[in-house]
């Protein structure tokens, strides 16, 4: 029964899954979506998500970028080896709002094209706007730059949710709300039983939904 049982979780499928640091990231909001990622790889038995790191900035800056707290990250390369992922997570915070890398946006716009899901954290959504790809949709983000966001962004509408989910785009207000959004994601892809069985390793009561604010 066992040797069925772990043949089964073998199968499912691997989810390729891209990091994309911008310089002054949160460094909380990364950690817990790679540490929940790794917690189900762990409880699976096998990958199913295979992660990569990779910088916002040109390679040639250097293989390691800092977060807001300047905690130092490597990463493996830049962004050209995101292009085929099936999961990219966008982590930015401060100085995000004036962040332009019209690289990275093309990217971002070709992801959602071929509707690869594409999630931000913390202040992400600033990316995800300046990237066009927020029209007549809402988002959420950190609420300390809700405002700067609206003066930026008036007709896109904010929501105070924990984490908002429009189609293939997911967008966080940072801190442990990644934590509930990375279980939805894992929740969506291999149901709702093994989401719990995530969530219990990180001693969460219970998962909040993506209504709550």
């Amino acid at each position: 029964m066992t040797q069925k049982t772990t043949q089964h979780a073998s199968e499912k499928k691997v989810v390729q899954v891209s990091f994309i640091l911008l310089p002054g990231f949160a460094l909380t909001s990364f950690a817990l979506a790679i540490e929940t990622l790794s917690v189900a790889n762990l409880l699976n038995g096998s990958e199913i998500y295979q992660y990569q790191i990779c910088q916002a900035e040109p390679v040639d800056t250097g293989n390691t970028v800092k977060s807001s707290n300047n905690v130092p990250i490597e990463t493996s390369g830049g962004i050209a080896s995101c292009q085929h992922s099936d999961l990219v997570f966008i982590c930015g915070y401060r100085n995000v709002a004036d962040y332009n890398n019209p690289q990275l946006f093309t990217l971002l716009r070709n992801i959602a094209r071929r509707k690869g899901r594409i999630a931000a954290l913390s202040c992400g959504s600033f990316i995800l706007a300046k990237a066009g790809l927020l029209q007549n949709k809402s988002c959420t983000l950190v609420p300390e730059y809700c405002s700067t966001f609206a003066e930026l962004y008036p007709d896109i509408a904010l929501q105070e949710n924990l984490y908002t989910v429009t189609e293939n785009l997911l967008t966080s207000a940072g801190g442990t709300a990644t934590l509930d959004m990375l279980l939805y994601l894992i929740g969506q892809d291999h149901g709702r039983d093994f989401a719990n069985h995530v969530s219990q390793q990180f001693l969460q009561e219970r998962i909040r939904s993506s209504e709550e604010i």
